[in-house]
């Protein structure tokens, strides 16, 4: 049974793989995170939202988890490949290497997009 890809990511973020499996499949995570706000001069604690980019081990996981067919990437242009869902996008590299981008909007709580190109 494919999980959702959702589902899939906030078991990846909080560590908890292994609620949907018997063997553990917890992971450290690679990757790096941007936080939003209204605007780029707002304080920390006007912050609306966060994008995630995972890496690695996580994010080849979740590219070969998604149903959606890799398609040529037409922001990188370098023959890379990306899989893109409703929230979330991954992509692998010509050189095998894996990435995957989601957002997190604070104020409802969703998935959201990451960014752009």
């Amino acid at each position: 049974m494919l999980w959702p890809v959702s589902f899939v990511i906030l078991c990846l973020i909080f560590g908890a793989g292994n609620v949907y499996a018997q063997e553990s499949m917890n992971q450290r995570l690679e990757g790096t995170y941007f936080i939003w706000s209204e605007s780029a001069f707002d304080d920390p604690s006007r912050t609306t939202g966060m994008s995630f980019v995972i890496r690695g081990e996580s994010a080849q996981y979740l590219y070969h988890s998604m149903p959606q067919e890799a398609v040529p990437d037409i922001c990188l242009d370098d023959g890379s490949l990306v899989k893109q869902g409703k929230s979330v996008s991954c992509g692998k590299s010509p050189a095998g290497d894996y990435s995957c981008s989601f957002g997190l909007d604070l104020a409802t709580e969703t998935l959201t997009s990451g960014g752009s190109c």
